[in-house]
Formats: structure tokens, sequence, C-alpha cells
């Protein structure tokens, strides 16, 4: 959470403006834990923080937790720089395809989206995919990154996975993270194929699983029977 206060920020609490509208009696950490329960809600609250007052805009910038959320669009700079804001704190990224809300995602777009988290994903508490449109190749691209095998592929902090794309027409098995999440214990997932290691599914305590389209009667229960024992081998 925000970091203490600094002669900067007496500065301005002794200042005329600051003592002005009654939110600024409001103690600065509590104005902090206010902005970040907005910011569950609408991903922009900290940027819209920044240009109320001096005073809320130092409490985002010293708040990294604040710029912690990643919904990612193909907008590079703007993701980026709240990375930076967001320092150390673990991630929690997001990449969502919804053309009702304009949020629709080819292949490339997606690709280039998550470009922008995947130098990063050793500090992602959480991922979040959810394509509810089709486009050509847009799992593979969306996913690629994510896995290749070797250390810059691992997850050491994540902790929720959810992975959702109705519409897939891609069989592939797609093996996650080099194998190593050890603090996953949330995953949901339908309309794909994992390849579901003991290394990275081993600690599990939630799974919501709805079974892709590539097999069905007995196959798909040896399917689904296999990956249930997988993670306890």
């Amino acid at each position: 959470m925000p970091a203490s206060r600094t002669p900067h920020f007496q500065c301005l609490e002794r200042s005329s403006a600051y003592r002005y509208h009654p939110i600024h009696n409001v103690p600065f950490e509590v104005l902090a834990i206010i902005l970040h329960w907005a910011m569950r809600e609408d991903v922009h609250i900290p940027a819209t923080a920044l240009q109320v007052s001096r005073l809320w805009r130092y409490i985002s910038v010293h708040s990294p937790q604040l710029w912690s959320r990643l919904a990612l669009t193909p907008n590079w700079e703007l993701w980026q720089s709240r990375i930076v804001l967001a320092r150390a704190s673990q991630l929690e990224v997001e990449l969502r395809s919804d053309a009702q809300r304009g949020q629709s995602l080819t292949a490339a777009s997606a690709q280039y989206a998550m470009h922008v988290a995947l130098p990063y994903i050793h500090r992602w508490r959480s991922l979040d995919i959810n394509l509810k449109d089709y486009s050509p190749y847009l799992l593979a691209s969306t996913i690629s990154g994510c896995c290749s095998l070797g250390h810059t592929t691992a997850a050491p902090q994540l902790e929720e996975l959810s992975l959702h794309y109705p519409l897939n027409d891609d069989p592939k098995e797609f093996a996650l993270f080099s194998g190593y999440a050890p603090r996953l214990h949330r995953l949901s997932v339908s309309g794909m194929r994992l390849v579901w290691s003991s290394s990275l599914y081993a600690n599990l305590t939630y799974l919501d699983y709805t079974h892709h389209p590539f097999t069905n009667g007995r196959s798909a229960v040896a399917e689904v029977l296999h990956m249930l024992r997988s993670p306890r081998s």
C-alpha cells in the first residue's frame, strides 16, 4: 500500500487547497484503499485520480498496487507505463475479446497485447484470458508466449489462472509456464486442451473445467480421468 508521508505530502496537508474539501480529512492510507477497491470495478480509476488534485495524484503515484491490474489492449504505451508505476507489485493480467463491447481482437493484436506483459511473467499473480469472439489462430497467438520452454516462461508467483475460449477450433494441447507455477491453486478453463502436468497443477484447490469439443464419448471420459489423475501422479 502507499508509502508513508513525505515532506512533500506534509506540505500538501498544510495548504489551504488541501483543507478546503472534506474528502481531504480522510486519512491518506484509507483514501488509497478506497481507490484500490474502486480500481477493481474500473481499471482506469488510478489514471482518473491523477487528474483530481495534487493530493490524489500523489496518492496514486505512491501506491504501486493501484497499477497492478493490467486489462491489456494493443495500446502498448498505456500498459507499459502502468507496469512502471506498479514497481515490484504482483500483476493481475487480463485479456478480453468481446465485439459487443468494442473489444475485438485478431491473432496479431492479441499477440501484441500479451507482448507487453510477458517480460514480467515472473510477477504475475493472476492471468485471465476470456475470448468470446472467433478469429483464426487467436488462441495460439494469445498464449504462445507462455508455452516456450525455459525459466523465462516460469510463473513462480501465479496463483489464479482463467482461460476461456468457447469458439476455439485449435485442437493443440498447450503446455504452460514450463511446468512451473508452484503457487497456482485456482484454475478455470473451457474450450481448449492443456497438458496436465503434475508439476504445474498438483497444488490446485479449485477447478472449474468445461470439456473442449475435440473429443467425446469414451475418449472424452478417458481424457478427463487422465486430467484428474495427473496432478497426483
